[in-house]
Formats: structure tokens, C-alpha cells, sequence
């Protein structure tokens, strides 16, 4: 016969406690007068409303008895489980005939499910003797300058390996440059002069250092000078040719020149001892300068934007001949205060 369980039990417990909470809501609400039961007659009054509140009580308590202590388990079956005793039965007939001594055993049919077979541990694997490679070093690649075709091209500035700095291999500080607050830096293809102090400061060719007129035959460069100028007078970039000649300073440069609060720059060209003409151009433009020098007359030719706006003559072509000239790209704060300028595609060559 089927037994029932404690957990059959929790679950009658808990439909008894739900009975008794509903009578006690009944009883409570009829007792004062809330509820008017006409099919039932229930007396009004202190004790029914007694006996409703202890019929609410007691139902809490199997309610919490019920799921605190019996909890049900998850093999109910419809809130009652049942655990079947098992009877043995005795066999109805005997065997007419005793077994056969060669009868096969009957194999229980419920096949046993094997464990997990633990797994050996790992065999310690001997270290041998021959070493592992290392691992080969790679070189880093090293950024590729873009190269110009032209040969008269001195420095495009557009190799990277430079950015953030300048190429030593061919350039200097000028011989009377104090690069105290001053800054010069290659960046995108574009070498930047900035400077504060008075006088003019920037970099001389190193290859070669000197140059005669035969090898200048010109010098070019693209110029941009900056707009925010503090210098105290004026400021200007430029590239230029200097050198002794019989023994006193002379000098020639191509410019652009601005003040602080004028409207327009100028891009001009003079020596040391003539002033020659310029253009009126705009702040934070490119504009090419450019000199050429004849060296069996010793004549000097000024252009700007291909355009020629001057031309000088050495009061001593044969000496003039004859003087080693120094290559400098320059930025020059007249009176002190903040001037940038830049420079790209410098060339120097024979005139063409």
C-alpha cells in the first residue's frame, strides 16, 4: 500500500492554514459589520471577531510553517509523494526439471554507468641539450627620404628621418648666429625659423661650406613669412650669399619683410650696399625668391614669383670673382620680439 510522506503533509498543512485565513477574513468583516452575509446568518459582535482574527493567526502560521520548515520538494507529484513498499512475491510454479548444469547465469539488465577513469598525471618531459632559438631581432625600418630629380635641389626638407629637428649633414648654424631663443625644426616637409633676439640667426650650408659665383650660378628657395610678428620693428625670412671681398663684409639676400599692424608683407632683394625694390605680398604665402649671378660679368639679377624686379652690378667684378661665399637661410627680428619664417626647396646650381 502507498505511504504518505512529510512532504505530503507540508502540502495539506498549507491548504488547511489557506481555509482558515479565509474564514477568519469572513468572520472579521461579518463580525463588524463590514460584510452582510444574507445567506448566512452570522451574529455580530466582540466574538466573532475574535474568532476571526485567531482563525487569521492560525492560518499565518501554517502558512509559514509550511513553506519555513516542510519546504516541498521537487519530486511532488500533485502536492503529495508517494514511496511504494515493495513485496516480494514467491515464485507461482516450481520447476518440473532441476536447472541444466550448463544454463547461462541471468546478467542483472541494469547496466552499471562506469566512473571516470582518473587520467595519468603528465610525465615530467627531461630537458634536452640543444638550446631553443632565440628570437632574431628585426630591424626597424628606417623612414625613406623623398628624393628630387633635380639635381640643383640643395634640401626639399622632406626627409622624415629629420622631422623634429634639421639634417647635419648639410647645415650649420651661421657663423655669427646665437641660437639662444631660437628654434629651427624640419616638420612636414617644411623647415621652420623661429627667433626673438635681435640681429638675424639661422643655418649655412655645410656641403660644400663655401661657394664661388661659378657654383652658385643662383640660389632659389620658397619663403612664407608668418603674420604674428612681435618683433619691435620689423621681421623678416630670407636666403641670401656673404663673403669677404678685398678683405671688407658684403652681403645680398632675397626677402620677405613685414611689421607689426601693416596690412601686407614685401618680397624684395638688396645688398649691403644698395637697396633694391620689392613687392607687395600677403602674410602665410609662399612666394619663390630667387638671385642669379653672372659669373664672367659679375652681374646679379633679383626675381620674385619668376618675376624680375632688380638687377646690381659689384663695384669690383674681378675681386668679386674671386671671394668665397657662404649659403644662409635666415629669420631676422630687428629690435627683438618674435618672428617665424619658412623655408622649402632650397636649390643652387649653375644658370641653365
Amino acid at each position: 500500500m502507498p505511504q504518505f510522506n512529510v512532504q505530503a503533509t507540508a502540502s495539506v498543512l498549507g491548504y488547511v492554514a489557506c481555509i482558515l485565513l479565509l474564514g477568519g477574513f469572513v468572520l472579521l468583516l461579518a463580525g463588524t459589520g463590514i460584510l452582510d452575509i444574507k445567506a448566512i446568518t452570522i451574529a455580530k459582535g466582540r466574538k466573532t471577531v475574535v474568532v476571526g482574527l485567531l482563525m487569521i493567526l492560525l492560518g499565518i502560521g501554517g502558512l509559514l510553517f509550511d513553506m519555513v520548515v516542510l519546504p516541498p520538494t521537487p519530486t511532488e507529484l500533485a502536492g503529495v509523494t508517494f514511496t511504494p513498499t515493495v513485496t516480494s512475491v514467491p515464485p507461482t510454479s516450481t520447476p518440473t526439471s532441476p536447472p541444466s548444469p550448463t544454463a547461462t547465469p541471468v546478467l542483472p539488465t541494469d547496466t552499471l554507468v562506469p566512473t571516470s577513469t582518473p587520467r595519468p598525471a603528465a610525465t615530467p618531459v627531461p630537458p634536452t641539450d640543444t638550446p631553443m632559438p632565440t628570437a632574431t631581432l628585426r630591424p626597424t625600418p628606417t623612414p625613406t627620404p623623398t628624393m628630387d630629380a633635380d639635381p640643383t635641389v640643395y634640401d626639399n626638407f622632406n626627409n622624415p628621418a629629420f622631422d623634429g629637428e634639421w639634417n647635419t649633414g648639410l647645415w650649420t648654424y651661421g657663423d655669427k648666429c646665437n641660437p639662444a631663443n631660437t628654434l629651427v625644426k624640419q616638420k612636414d616637409g617644411i623647415l621652420m625659423i623661429s627667433r626673438q633676439l635681435d640681429n638675424p640667426c639661422g643655418l649655412d650650408t655645410l656641403r660644400p661650406r663655401t661657394w664661388t659665383i661659378d657654383q652658385v650660378g643662383f640660389v632659389e628657395a620658397k619663403l612664407m613669412l608668418d603674420g604674428n610678428i612681435e618683433a619691435s620693428e620689423w621681421g623678416d625670412v630670407g636666403i641670401g650669399v656673404y663673403g669677404l671681398v678685398n678683405g671688407d663684409e658684403w652681403w645680398t639676400v632675397c626677402y620677405i619683410l613685414g611689421k607689426q599692424q601693416e596690412g601686407d608683407a614685401r618680397a624684395g632683394c638688396n645688398t649691403i650696399d644698395y637697396e633694391g625694390h620689392d613687392l607687395a605680398v600677403q602674410y602665410n604665402s609662399w612666394h619663390t625668391m630667387r638671385f642669379e649671378i653672372n659669373p664672367d660679368t659679375a652681374v646679379i639679377s633679383y626675381f620674385v614669383d619668376g618675376q624680375q624686379i632688380d638687377a646690381y652690378v659689384h663695384a669690383d667684378p674681378e675681386a668679386f670673382k674671386k671671394t668665397q661665399f657662404k649659403v644662409p637661410v635666415y629669420v631676422w627680428s630687428l629690435g627683438g620680439g618674435l618672428v617665424t619664417g619658412y623655408i622649402d626647396d632650397v636649390r643652387i646650381g649653375p644658370v641653365q
